[in-house]
């Protein structure tokens, strides 16, 4: 007996897990990072006004399905180029997502073309092997993200989502016909749902949105409580945040955000694969298949148009009014859709090997060539504004391979982090890399001068490499004075301070600061956040308060 049957048919209970996926993949990371802006603390009602649009539309689409009407080839053209336009949504997506916070120092053309690769593949399965795929990603892309939702309740502050002072009327109209397109795989049942059966359609679609839409809005809530609407508002993926921020018991993963990253890849091949398949064949005469030279055609078009165009303003404008212009018309059309049904091929672990691969894109083989920087220190410079002075681990603690040769601390000057990492690339053999940084060291002067502060926090903002779970720390005297006890301490400096500071700041009545308590609310301001700091004796670096021998 094989793990994926070919009989092209699928139940009830998967056709709810595959469109619960299908809803919650693009809504979970699109949703927060636009319902802010558009609807300030009124998003949350704008995503909820949303869900029961989409629930109305699929009450609708029941009835007619009840009326045994015709929808007709000018409907069918219709839905298809609908379905064309989500996977250029969705692919469009794919590629800014990872590009921006997953994969960032990989070429856009290769992770595009990754993605074509496994997406050409992956489309030549049928429904049923969509359904099976959703049944094995249900819980593993689940129940991670309800943990860290679980994990990231100490982090909140749950008065936020009670928050409207800052609504908008015309956002939260906005943003609700936003919800109602970013939710239009739910319409998807209409192309999978025996057209032999007249009963069961809209509680399927009901469960279906009301589950992934639900997922969304506890996503939104998350987001809004721990990093506020003004936080939201400021950040690309808000989601992606989220999941670097909350702190997992333990401390044995710093970047849980990579392992989340590469759950919802899995989800989103299964998303792109349904708006391929059924735009192709709703295209085309009613009961033809989609062929392998159609399915790399559409795959291949898909991902040159989404590399060029990804997130853009004004494709995203055309967009979504073209799909709430669409959706009228799709509904103008009905009531009658005639579903689809088919044998396909069984999936091989093939498509899990080629996700993995492409999730593994970051080539480990290049770890070698790259300066990880553990600690970061900043100064006042002589010459610019800044002075940097980084510390690196040997890379034997992160290949298991190396002869443990530790690399020198390096100062550079100049008026910004990108001047002086351009600088370091220039004079070194390796990329300097900030993907492992542990902790960010301010100087005194570098604290008290705040314009000089906030133009360096705008610019480590905009860097994806640097985790929001950065420790960070003040030198009563110089950022350089602290990372110059490198060589004093055991294996790394950031690593030491890391560990000292999570293991000991509570015991001397230190509350550590990360980098995301700075972003959003800087020191000093309302007396909220209190950098902590450090001093040095006996060679070795020590935590100020609580520290009696100094």
């Amino acid at each position: 007996m094989t793990m994926f049957s070919n009989n092209g048919e699928i139940s009830n209970h998967q056709m709810v897990r595959l469109l619960i996926l299908d809803v919650f993949t693009g809504a979970a990371l699109f949703l927060p990072s636009v319902l802010g802006k558009l609807a300030g603390g009124g998003g949350l009602l704008a995503l909820f006004l949303g869900i029961l649009l989409t629930l109305a539309d699929g009450a609708f689409i029941a009835w007619s399905q009840s009326r045994q009407g015709v929808g007709g080839q000018i409907w069918r053209c219709l839905c298809g180029i609908r379905c064309v336009a989500v996977l250029l949504f969705l692919m469009g997506l794919f590629i800014a997502v990872l590009e921006e916070n997953f994969l960032y120092m990989m070429p856009k053309w290769l992770i595009t073309a990754g993605m074509v690769l496994v997406l050409i593949y992956i489309g030549t399965k049928g429904i049923e092997v969509r359904s099976r795929m959703s049944e094995i990603l249900f819980y593993i892309v689940l129940i991670p993200i309800l943990l860290i939702g679980f994990f990231s309740i100490p982090e909140g502050n749950f008065t936020e989502l009670s928050n409207f002072s800052q609504i908008s009327v015309n956002g939260v109209l906005e943003g609700s016909l936003v919800t109602w397109v970013v939710l239009a795989p739910a319409e998807w049942l209409i192309y999978i749902f025996p057209k032999e059966k007249t009963k069961g359609f809209f509680k399927i679609f009901a469960w279906s949105v009301g589950i992934g839409g639900g997922l969304t809005a506890v996503i939104y809530g998350l987001c809004t409580a721990v990093l506020s609407v003004s936080g939201m508002v400021g950040e690309r993926w808000p989601t992606v945040i989220l999941m670097q921020i909350v702190r997992i018991p333990g401390g044995f993963m710093s970047r849980q955000d990579g392992l989340m990253l590469s759950f919802w890849i899995f989800a989103m091949f299964i998303s792109l694969s349904g708006a391929l398949n059924h735009g192709i064949r709703l295209l085309k005469k009613e009961g033809a298949k989609a062929n392998l030279w159609e399915i790399g055609a559409a795959a291949i078009g898909g991902g040159i148009l989404s590399s060029i165009f990804g997130m853009d303003g004004k494709f995203l404008e055309i967009y979504f009014w073209g799909m709430i212009l669409s959706g009228i018309a799709r509904m103008c059309l009905l009531p009658l859709v005639k579903g689809f049904k088919g044998k396909k091929k069984a999936v091989s672990c093939l498509v899990i090997l080629l996700m993995v691969g492409l999730v593994g894109c970051e080539n480990y083989t290049e770890l070698e060539n790259r300066a990880f920087a553990m600690a970061l220190g900043v100064d006042e410079g002589e010459v610019g504004d800044y002075m940097f002075t980084y510390t690196f681990h040997d890379l034997s603690t992160l290949t298991g391979n190396g002869g443990g040769v530790k690399y020198p601390a390096a100062s550079l000057e100049g008026d910004s982090l990108a001047e002086c990492k351009e600088k370091y690339d220039s004079m070194s053999n390796k990329t300097l890399d900030y993907g492992q940084l542990k902790v960010l060291v301010l100087g005194k002067n570098i604290v008290e001068n705040k314009d000089v502060l906030n133009k360096l926090l705008e610019e480590i903002k905009g860097n994806p490499e640097f985790a929001r779970t950065v420790l960070v720390c003040e030198s009563i005297t110089s950022a350089a004075e602290i990372l110059g006890l490198d060589e004093e301490v055991e294996g790394s400096i950031g690593i030491y301070l890391d560990e000292q500071f999570r293991n000991n700041g509570n015991n001397l009545g230190v509350e550590t600061i990360i980098l995301n308590d700075l972003l959003l609310e800087p020191a000093g301001e309302g007396g909220k956040n209190t950098i902590p700091k450090l001093c040095v004796y006996d060679k070795k670096p020590r935590i100020l308060q609580g520290f009696e021998g100094f």
